[in-house]
Order: structure tokens, then C-alpha cells, then sequence
């Protein structure tokens, strides 16, 4: 008797159909396997004498492993915390780009049909082991909704058909051998929660095959943030962009304050300042990280009116 079977790589246990039974086969590597075994019933009688190979269960065994990486991600923190994406809301081409670059509204020949501007995406790299592996089929699939929070493209500057998951379309199936290697992800819509992908391995005709829990797919795991300052808020009733310190002539103390979108993104926001000729710059905190800061610029002129009438090349700001 004998049969295929696909097993994930590390998983074991193959089960006969016959009679039940359960033999743990244990693989650590990639390939293309033949695994013989016999059985001993309740009674202690074997399927098949020891010295006759031919008569005992006989089983070909593919070894595989699906692969799904962030670029720029190490393989550990893939899924905690996970890869990065701002949501795609600038403008690289008049056009807001996660309304671009896919001819959204059916006209032909106007801004949204292509954006070689795009510059947002993150790459994501799909692979399989043993490359031999040429029955079955590869899927790539959003779970629980997370098509609303990111889309999948197949190129980094979008396209009309380039689209593969995203709206209601949750997971795109590819022959084994058509599979690509290289995708791109749009951070669509901010969400609390991570927004997964996996890949995933499915043999030909339904082939017995043991899915391995855990070991049948690959998953990665996706922020999609908005990094918004929140103060200064543009409200010239309560905004106080800079504050000149009376009682220590010269200094100068800038507050803001910002977030992520997800809270515990916020601690990773990290601020930067313009420079003023001939101050200087110190932060608290020092290394500029978190959703608040303070900047204090010293050395300045010690009253408005000389500041007024002194040259300060490079301040960010026209007034107060």
C-alpha cells in the first residue's frame, strides 16, 4: 500500500486509514521523503515480516517549509511586534496615494491611473522549500478582516489589476510553481489591533497530507499607523508655539506633543527641530523619543525687540 503525504516541516504523525493507527515520523529538513513502516496489532501480529520491505506500508513523504518576510524584519520579531506601515495618506502626485495609482474611478488618462511616484509600500517576500516542490498550491491570506486595515499589491507603484487583497478580497491562491516572490503592502486604514498575513500550503486533489497546526503557515503581523502632531494644533486660541523664558533672557521653550495612532507606538515617535545660528539646541528627553518633547534653545538674544532686529537663519517659525 502506498501514498503521498505533505508534511510542514517539524510536524509528524502519520495515521493509517486502514486500521487507525498512528506512527510518529519526526522531519527536520526539507525534500522529498519515502517512509516505510509496519504495524503491530492488539493481538501482537505484525502487518509484514521484518525482512520483506515490499510488503510494508509504504509512504512518500514531501518535507516543506513556506516563508514570509517583512523586508527589513528579523524573523523573530515578524510577528511581535511586527512590520511597520504609515497609512498612505500623502501626496506624491496630486492625487491622495491611497486613492491612487489604480484608476479607482474608471476614467482612463487621469492622475489616479498610475503613480511612479509611490514610495510607501513595504516589501514582502514569499518563498518555499524544497524549490523542487512542484504539486499544490500557495495561498497568501488576511484572516479576520485585515483586508479593511492593509492592502496587497503586486507592484510598489500600484496599478490598475494590480490589486490582490484588499476590499473584499481576502487571499489570492497561486499554483506552486507561479507563486512570486515579491509583494508589496499598503498600510490602508489605522487599526488598534495587528493586521496579519500568512502563507500557507495546500496539495494537489486533495492529497493526504498533515497540516501541522502552526507549522502549515507562516505568519507576519502588520502595524498600520498615522503619526499626527497633536500640539500645536493650529487652534490660535490655545496653540503657544514658542515661549520666551523672562526670567532667563535668551531662552527660549518649545512643547509638543503627537501620536501614532496605536498607543503603544507612541513611545517609538521620534522629534526633530530646526536649528537656530548661533543657539543651542537641548531636549528633553534627550533622545527626542516619545509622544512629548520639549526643546530649549539658549544663547538666543536676550529680548524680543533684539531678536527682532537680528538675523535668525533657519527658525521654523514667522511669528508668534
Amino acid at each position: 500500500m502506498a501514498s503521498t503525504v505533505y508534511l510542514p516541516t517539524q510536524a509528524y504523525r502519520i495515521r493509517y486509514s486502514a486500521d487507525k493507527r498512528v506512527s510518529d515520523c519526526k522531519f527536520n529538513a526539507n525534500g522529498k521523503f519515502k517512509v516505510r513502516v509496519r504495524v503491530k496489532d492488539d493481538e501482537g501480529v505484525w502487518s509484514a515480516p521484518a525482512d520483506d520491505l515490499e510488503q510494508w506500508f509504504t509512504c512518500t513523504v514531501y518535507v516543506f517549509t513556506m516563508d514570509l518576510d517583512i523586508s527589513g524584519v528579523s524573523d523573530p520579531e515578524e510577528e511581535n511586534p511586527g512590520g511597520y506601515v504609515a497609512e498612505n495618506d500623502d501626496d506624491d502626485d496630486s492625487v491622495i496615494d491611497y486613492d491612487d495609482g489604480y484608476n479607482k474611478d474608471g476614467i482612463p488618462g487621469n492622475a489616479d491611473d498610475s503613480n511612479p511616484n509611490e514610495n510607501d509600500l513595504v516589501q514582502i517576500n514569499l518563498s518555499y522549500q524544497p524549490s523542487t516542490l512542484d504539486v499544490g498550491y500557495a495561498e497568501l491570506k488576511t484572516p479576520s478582516g485585515g483586508q479593511q486595515s492593509i492592502r496587497v499589491w503586486k507592484d510598489h507603484t500600484k496599478g490598475a489589476g494590480n490589486m490582490i487583497i484588499g476590499g473584499s478580497d481576502e487571499k489570492e491562491v497561486w499554483a506552486i510553481g507561479s507563486m512570486p516572490s515579491t509583494l508589496w503592502v499598503e498600510g490602508y486604514v489605522p487599526v488598534l489591533t495587528k493586521s496579519q498575513l500568512w502563507l500557507s500550503f495546500t496539495p494537489d486533489n486533495q492529497a493526504p497530507w498533515y497540516p501541522g497546526g502552526d507549522y502549515n503557515h507562516d505568519p507576519v503581523n502588520f502595524n498600520v499607523y498615522h503619526i499626527e502632531i497633536t500640539d500645536p494644533d493650529e487652534n490660535p486660541a490655545t496653540d503657544n508655539y514658542f515661549t520666551f523664558n523672562s526670567a532667563s533672557p535668551g531662552v527660549c521653550n518649545i512643547t509638543g506633543a503627537g501620536t501614532a495612532g496605536v498607543p503603544d507606538m507612541d513611545p517609538n515617535l521620534h522629534w526633530s527641530i530646526a536649528s537656530i545660528s548661533g543657539s543651542t539646541l537641548t531636549s528633553n528627553p534627550p533622545d527626542r523619543n516619545g509622544p512629548v518633547i520639549n526643546f530649549t534653545y539658549t544663547t538666543l538674544p536676550s529680548s524680543w525687540i533684539a531678536w527682532r532686529w537680528s538675523s535668525a537663519p533657519g527658525f521654523p517659525w514667522t511669528h508668534i
